[in-house]
């Protein structure tokens, strides 16, 4: 009896979990998918995006919402703010400091380009440094014009 109420119990809360998307979907780096909440606000179902030097990411839009990505500026990458913050055995380890290393105005640090209307690409360079970097995120939800400033994070 003990052995069905522990399996019975078990499958309840796996099927908890996925109810509420917890561990059931993928998350893939590669190709972070954006939405939009209420029809104000871009969510982006992964943040930071993680990739490595080389990487291409490419944020998708989902279809029949009536979003899209701003054809020239969609995915912007405005900015290195730090170094990675490494893994530390010590509570008060110190963060890196900020290094702020802006793109020049209108310019992304990475090269980016429009795919389509649901599909924005960025190419993270081989010699790009590890850290932290700020990026926008623009899409047009009906006449609504969002933006939003996520981060990725490049390792070594």
């Amino acid at each position: 009896m003990k052995n069905w109420l522990a399996i019975l119990l078990a499958t309840f809360a796996v099927a908890g979990c996925s109810q509420f998307g917890i561990g059931t979907a993928a998350i893939d780096p590669q190709f972070p998918q954006v939405s939009v909440a209420d029809g104000k606000y871009i969510v982006i179902n992964q943040e930071p995006i993680i990739a490595r030097r080389g990487a291409t990411i490419t944020w998708q839009l989902p279809a029949d919402k009536g979003l899209s990505f701003d054809r020239e500026r969609g995915i912007v990458v405005e900015a290195f703010l730090k170094a990675p913050t490494l893994p530390s055995t010590r509570p008060h380890a110190a963060l890196p400091e900020l290094a702020l290393q802006r793109a020049p105005a209108g310019r992304s640090l990475f090269p980016c380009s429009a795919r389509s209307e649901r599909e924005f690409s960025c190419t993270v360079p081989a010699g790009t440094k590890p850290g932290q970097y700020a990026y926008s995120v623009r899409v047009t939800a009906g006449s609504t014009y969002l933006i939003l400033d996520p981060t990725i994070l490049i390792l070594e």
